[in-house]
């Protein structure tokens, strides 16, 4: 074996007292590796960068960014770094490790500037003869075990992967890892470039296989090289961050889409810190994650990613580069899943001809292209250059991917849809099913795209005529879906689990189309459709009811400080939205632009702020998990109590598998229903098209608001159309659990009329349920943990008692509502029109403060806060009341998206903010829970804090009622809100159940100040004598409905009772009221109680919501209004 070659001289004593000192460079290093002489370390070290250097840096959407970096990185490392290991010489030392002969280094020194000559023009088989020549020479001299080969053969490997050639490259990559592992000693103290070389290698050939689309081994590569980076290296290089990326675009391929998310936003954060925003791999990031939110259903969120994406890639790489052809690719794909085929046509188009140019006509990106315009002609039923662009698209990713890639399965998938739109249900079949046998070999049985190719070939089935297996593949493909949801819901904001669970409700509604058009008497069919009702419905108000509530059970510091921090995000969102910008100037006769910018930045960052908090609420609650896992349709069935009847309503578009236009492939809404008693058999109904049911809806509810009015007829229409039909699936069961959908969740049902002309009251108990599966849930009741609350006749001109020391209160000011000039043309409806276009002040109910004392009394025991007592602040306070009773305003701001009106020139002055302001100046409130809420001590006065006397929707959802029993909202249209398919109301009815309350009284409109009260004391009469939250409401109303007086269902029907609908539970809980509002999430380390009488004193209340009238002629309507 050759010996180490001492230095000698000047040079040598140098280098001894470097050594000495531990200062010994790279380069000493190497040579005391290698016995070589230092031009040789040199050589190897230049061959290594100009590698580096030439190595092309190409990005291909889809897969994984970086490709080629991963791999100079890996080659770099493995030439420079391991020839500098401490470690590694130290290794090959002990080991007496031979050295290759000068000679031989100086030959494949000549051998590798050759080969970079050729990689330069071009010539990569030229360069691979050389290479091979050089791993040859250095084998034949030191043998096959050396870092020195290990070196070539990456290089080589290299140089295959520049060529295409995978399977060549990853047998060279797995010997030269084993030669690397085998010299490199992990648990050595001088071994962190070694472990820069051993991710870099990870990388390389986890990136071997996701470009061959073998996921299942790539996944352990890359995790390993995220544990050397995170665990070992214990730093966030960019490296780090191609790392984070491929493995979270790992997942993304396998539909994991909640594991990717967190794991691309920690890559995006990693690079615009280490490398500027403006970078191309900021760029890489920023569309990953968009296109992760796109397969979410997100497109909102996707847009802006993908839009500053495309601007970075444009400026950095310029016009004509692949990059930007993938960002004009994506962008594309969100226009099209819009229906905006012109403009998504124009992008897909400037893709391909950067694709052509760029790449050549045969790479798979150019077939992705293909493939996307190929889909456009399609959805606008241009069938022949559909045909001609998919066959192409076919034709390469075969040849460039090989048969069973997944991306072949998409081809085959696209070209059998379009035989099935021409009605060729032949030639469909096969490609259908090899897709689906790709699919499930190469992404696992569990991934979206499987769930897809199962709903093709349902559908498929289904034209044919072939309902049970039809039926067969439905049942797996919403199983996959339903499964996948339960760990999506844990993860993201709620408009995030909104687009999520929206993404799904075309394969709900193609399962009940199944059902009901094609298999009515088909049990398999019948139990796969309201399977598929049940678990979807309301399913993100369950998400984040089940997060927040989990929080507050666990409630560690960590938990407490989240939930503090959503709710002070909340008020003030609400606060600011509502406030406006700052007032003009004297000399302005509005607010000035900048002030007005301002004002929207504002509110976007508090936006943003709250979209994180809640996916950090989801990301801090995984045990949900469980509770949010498909539940059993028997266990809905087993919870329905004996002697009543679960009643799911459903709109739908109905699916025609038959058609040859996407244009008609779902026809207009309609309504279905099941029914599901505790025992026995699925029934249903078919009711109709919606468009005929919403619109007696409307006249129903029109006439119901007006007491001079005929309410008869219109009552008797709907019920012909709703429940006539579903009556006869009730038989003797008097007691309803009613899930409405869409506008039926507006319709008090007990107002209906039968064919005997009596109303349902009269027959039915009708309690309302966002979902049937809310019956497993409310099983399961948490204690309360305080007395009854009633709150009541607030003081609105009163002085704000604020939670935040922040507030400042002004004197009472006059209240303008024209919220159609502060929130642009789609609010026009929100104002009061002619008649209310002046002053509009929250006054005093009559009978309030006689309703809050005489429920006092009825309940026992009850904190009664009145006047200056009832405050926004006090509400907050409270954590778990038995009982909790508001009388106060309330109002709800209509659905701004469908108001088309102009506004009318009257100024808002609503509580301090926004005098003035010209039409459209602020953006519309869009968000449902922030147009809906509550007013209360102090309201009509002027606040800049948060708690402003005005407690919208979202604040409610903050409150900690879990515990809470029982909730009355005796006010206005408590229970109205933007009412979404699927998803229910969006107002003050969905705000309480994400606080927690088992159930909720509410009103459907503008309710009597002295109806209400009678009502109300009738109510709590019967409640507390031990009747059902339910039953004793409809005693009540029946009570009432017998007085002439009375009679008409505008004084009685309104109250709805809303989930659990049995007796209250456990005897009345002694009112403990903190002293002193504490943080959100506790009633811990309370502070002394303030003086008697002071405005603090009352420092907790109840949980919010009713709704103001705005038409003035209400508020003079004998009695009053709510």
């Amino acid at each position: 074996m050759a010996s180490e070659r001492p230095f000698g001289g000047e040079e040598g004593a140098r280098r001894r007292r470097r050594a000495a000192r531990g200062h010994r460079s790279p380069r000493e290093e190497g040579a005391a590796l290698h016995g070589a002489r230092p031009r040789a370390w040199r050589a190897t070290v230049s061959f290594g960068l100009a590698v580096l250097l030439a190595a092309p840096g190409c990005t291909r959407q889809g897969t994984i960014e970086g490709d080629a970096q991963i791999v100079i990185y890996a080659a770099s490392a493995a030439v420079g770094a391991l020839i500098g290991s401490v470690g590694t010489i130290r290794t090959v030392v002990r080991q007496q490790r031979q050295a290759p002969p000068a000679h031989v280094l100086e030959e494949v020194q000549r051998l590798n500037a050759e080969i970079l000559a050729h990689r330069q023009q071009g010539n990569v088989d030229a360069a691979i003869s050389l290479a091979r020549q050089a791993i040859t020479l250095l084998e034949d001299a030191v043998g096959r075990w050396h870092p020195e080969v290990a070196a070539s053969l990456h290089n080589l490997a290299l140089l295959y992967r520049a060529k295409g050639d995978h399977a060549r490259a990853e047998p060279l990559v797995e010997r030269a890892l084993a030669i690397f592992r085998t010299e490199l000693e992990p648990s050595h103290p001088s071994i962190k470039t070694s472990l820069d070389l051993l991710a870099g290698l990870h990388l390389t050939k986890a990136d071997l296989h996701l470009a061959k689309g073998d996921y299942a081994r790539a996944e352990p590569l890359v995790e390993k090289a995220l544990a050397i980076y995170e665990e070992e290296l214990g730093r966030t290089p960019p490296e780090l961050a191609t790392s984070l990326n491929n493995l979270a675009e790992l997942y993304v391929k396998k539909g994991d889409y909640a594991r990717a998310e967190p794991l691309h936003e920690r890559a995006l954060a990693i690079r615009e810190k280490a490398l500027g925003p403006e970078h191309r791999l900021v760029a890489a990031s920023l569309d990953n994650l968009a296109m992760l939110h796109y397969a979410k259903g997100d497109h909102a969120t996707a847009e802006p990613l993908l839009d500053r994406a495309l601007a970075i890639r444009e400026k950095a790489l310029g016009r004509a580069h692949p990059d930007v052809a993938a960002s004009l690719n994506n962008l594309a794909m969100l226009h099209y899943a819009r229906d905006d085929y012109a403009r998504a046509g124009r992008l897909y188009k400037q893709a391909l001809a950067i694709r052509e140019k760029a790449l050549g006509p045969e790479h798979p990106d150019v077939a992705a292209s293909l493939d996307n315009l190929a889909m456009l002609h399609y959805a606008q039923g241009d069938y022949a250059p559909a045909a001609s662009l998919l066959d192409g698209a076919l034709a390469i990713r075969e040849k460039a991917l090989g048969p069973e890639h997944p991306d072949v399965a998409t081809s085959l998938s696209n070209l059998a849809l379009l035989h099935r739109a021409r009605g060729d249900t032949t030639r469909a079949a096969p490609l259908f099913d090899r897709a689906l046998a790709i699919r499930e070999e190469a992404l696992g049985p569990e991934h979206p795209h499987v769930a897809a190719s199962l709903q093709n070939i349902a559908i498929l089935r289904q034209a044919q005529g072939d309902t049970a297996e039809a039926t067969r593949r439905m049942t797996l493909a919403l199983a996959i879906e339903d499964r996948r949801a339960a760990v999506l819901l844990t993860t993201g904001a709620d408009e995030q689990k909104r687009a999520h669970m929206a993404a799904l409700r075309r394969s709900t509604e193609a399962a009940v189309s199944l059902h009901v058009h094609f298999a009515p008497d088909d049990e398999a069919a019948r139990r796969l459709a309201l399977t598929a009702v049940v678990r979807r419905k309301g399913r993100v108000l369950d998400a984040m009811a089940y997060g927040l509530a989990a929080l507050r059970r666990r409630l560690s510091a960590e938990d407490r400080a989240l939930l503090d921090a959503l709710s002070r995000v909340s008020a003030e969102l609400s606060a600011l939205t509502w406030r406006g910008p700052e007032e003009p100037r004297a000399d302005e006769a509005s607010p000035a632009p900048a002030r007005i910018e301002d004002h929207r930045a504002h509110l976007a960052r508090l936006e943003e702020s709250r979209r994180q908090l809640e996916a950090e609420v989801s990301r801090r609650s995984p045990e949900v998990r469980a509770e949010l896992s498909p539940i059993d349709l028997a266990k809905v069935q087993a919870a329905v109590p004996e002697g009543a009847a679960l009643v799911e309503l459903f709109r739908y578009h109905p699916l025609n598998p038959g058609s040859t236009s996407l244009k008609t492939q779902w026809s207009k809404p309609r309504y279905a229903a099941y029914v599901l008693l505790r025992d026995g058999e699925i029934t249903w109904a078919e009711l109709g098209e919606a468009e005929r049911i919403e619109g007696a809806v409307h006249e129903l509810r029109s006439a119901l608001a007006r007491p001079a009015s005929d309410p008869r007829p219109p009552a008797r229409a709907l019920d012909a159309l709703v429940m006539q039909p579903i009556r006869r699936l009730l038989g003797p069961t008097r007691r309803v659990l009613l899930s409405p959908d869409g506008a039926l969740n507006l319709v008090p049902f007990g107002a209906l009329v039968d064919e005997d002309d009596r109303y349902l009251v009269e027959r039915y108990a009708f309690t309302y349920l966002p979902s049937g599966r809310d019956l497993v849930r409310l099983r399961a009741s948490a204690p309360s943990r305080q007395g009854a609350v009633v709150l009541a006749a607030p003081d609105y001109d009163g002085p704000l008692v604020s939670s935040l020391p922040s507030a400042t209160v002004d004197p009472p000011s006059t209240t303008r509502l024209d919220l159609a000039r502060l929130y642009g043309a789609r609010s026009a409806e929100a104002d009061p029109s002619s008649e209310a276009t002046g002053v509009v002040r929250f006054r005093p109910l009559a009978s309030a403060v006689q309703e809050g004392r005489a429920v006092g009394e009825q309940l026992g025991a009850a904190k009664v806060l009145l006047g200056a007592e009832a405050t926004e602040a006090a509400v907050k306070a409270l954590h778990g009341p038995r009982v909790l009773h508001i009388v106060t305003h309330g109002f709800f701001l209509p659905d701004q998206k469908r108001l088309h009106a102009p506004p009318p020139p009257t100024p808002l002055d609503f509580g301090s903010r926004g005098s003035g302001l010209r039409g459209g100046a602020l953006p519309p409130i869009e968000d449902p829970l922030l147009r809906s809420g509550l007013a209360f001590a102090g309201a009509n006065r002027r606040s800049s804090g948060s708690d402003d006397g005005i407690l919208t929707a979202l604040e409610a959802s903050q409150l900690d009622l879990n515990g809470t029993q029982l909730v009355v909202l005796a006010a206005c249209e408590t229970g109205v809100g933007e009412t979404h398919s699927g998803d229910g109301v969006h107002g003050l009815r969905r705000a309480l159940v994400m606080a927690g309350a088992e159930t909720q009284v509410m009103s459907l409109w503008n309710v009597r100040d002295d109806a209400t009260l009678e009502l109300m004391q009738a109510y709590y009469q019967r409640l507390l004598a031990g009747g059902g939250r339910g039953e004793a409401l409809r005693q009540a109303q029946l009570a009432m409905l017998a007085s002439p007086e009375r009679a008409h269902p505008f004084y009685w029907a309104s109250f709805i009772v809303s989930g659990n609908d049995a007796a209250l539970g456990d005897p009345h809980v002694e009112p403990r009221l903190p002293e002193v509002r504490p943080p959100r999430g506790c009633g811990c380390d309370l502070a002394k109680p303030p003086p008697p009488g002071s405005g603090a004193g009352a420092a907790a209340a109840l949980l919010a919501a009713f709704a103001l009238t705005f038409r003035a002629r209400r508020r003079g309507t004998p009695g009053g209004a709510r």
